[in-house]
């Protein structure tokens, strides 16, 4: 019967599935070829190793570690040079590790040891199962630590409660835990569904995972910034693909109302929504961007386009704004306007080189 389970093994089992029909469709598109390319031997060999592999599959994801064991080290009898075998048994050797307190060392030794091998021939994947197997078992320092604290942060990420995530973000146990990390990441879950991992400089995702990288639908969050910075919170919410902000989004950021009136006095944006397509973290294509100010009124900006995080000059810039003496000399210091107020087209935005628009964290 399977154990319910938290943090990395609850991630591991609920990619099972998922992988092993990609594979399948792998080996398969493998599979067909004209029959002079491979003899009936080698046939048979792949089909054999496929035939263990996807029984291993089924037993893993049942929880039965000890049939998923064998089978999987048959598949490796089969093809030790195919890579899938080794990762799929180093998950059933930490299952095994949580159902056995008298092996338990030894069952994570023999899970290290599997991913060592696929990384060893080759499995780019290896090195972040790896690191995740160290966090696990406490070779990556305070992990116990580390983990209790995402479990208590976990429930504000599932009701995206900024009030609450800025609380214990800004907390020193949490900005402890994120400057520990130094390349890596800490990873928690509770529902095999959504995935918590905290980076380093106080960067947070929570979203969904696919093969130990950020893909699917997920958050970006940071709240602790400078003591210069303005920020108050940013907020990135939309689809990932390979790690990456990739897809539909949008972006949420807002200042710290004392520290923005303390500025210049005048009027100035306090939270400030940008929705648009993001291509590896840059923002690509049109963009709706909207400001609301400290006053309490609004900005709502033409459509501005990038380019790879460009900014693109603006098409049928308003006359009234050409006419402008200041509007005159920007464009005779190599400036653009990228965007007006659509309201009274009294305010315009210019390009500025600092401003290349992407996700935080992600600029490239």
């Amino acid at each position: 019967m399977k154990r319910k389970s938290i943090g990395l093994r609850k991630f591991i089992y609920s990619k099972t599935i998922v992988f092993s029909i990609f594979m399948l469709s792998f080996l398969l598109a493998g599979c067909n070829m004209k029959d002079g390319d491979i003899s009936d031997a080698e046939k048979e060999t792949v089909s054999e190793w496929q035939s263990q592999f996807e029984l291993g599959a089924k037993y893993l994801l049942e929880g039965n570690y000890e049939e998923a064991i064998i089978v999987f080290s048959l598949a490796i009898e089969i093809d030790p040079k195919k890579t899938e075998a080794y990762m799929e048994r180093a998950k059933a050797y930490i299952g095994s590790a949580e159902l056995s307190a008298e092996q338990k060392e030894i069952f994570y030794e023999k899970a290290l040891a599997d991913l060592e091998k696929a990384k060893e021939l080759g499995n780019k994947k290896a090195e972040t199962e790896i690191e995740k197997l160290k966090l696990l078992i406490g070779e990556n320092g305070n992990n116990k630590k580390s983990l209790d604290l995402l479990k208590e942060i976990y429930p504000y990420f599932l009701e995206t409660d900024l009030e609450n995530l800025q609380r214990l973000m800004r907390q020193d146990r949490y900005m402890e835990m994120s400057a520990a990390i130094d390349d890596a990441f800490i990873y928690y879950d509770e529902d095999g569904v959504n995935g918590l991992a905290v980076y380093p400089d106080n960067f947070y995702y929570f979203g969904q995972w696919e093969n130990g990288m950020r893909s699917g639908y997920g958050i970006w969050v940071k709240a602790v910034f400078g003591d210069n910075d303005t920020r108050d919170i940013y907020l990135y919410s939309g689809e990932w693909t390979e790690d990456s902000p990739n897809g539909a989004g949008r972006i949420l950021e807002t200042r710290d109302t004392n520290k923005a009136a303390a500025g210049n006095g005048r009027r100035t944006a306090v939270r400030v929504e940008r929705d648009g397509t993001f291509t590896n973290s840059s923002f690509e294509g049109s963009f709706d961007v909207k400001w609301t100010m400290n006053d309490g009124s609004t900005i709502t900006w033409t459509p501005m386009r990038f380019s790879s995080g460009i900014p693109q000059p603006m098409a049928d810039v308003p006359q009234m704004i050409k006419e402008r003496d200041y509007y005159k000399e920007k464009v005779e210091n190599g400036e653009y306007i990228v965007a007006v107020d659509t309201d009274t087209h009294m305010t315009d935005l210019w390009n500025s080189p600092e401003d290349i628009g992407a996700v935080l964290g992600f600029e490239h």
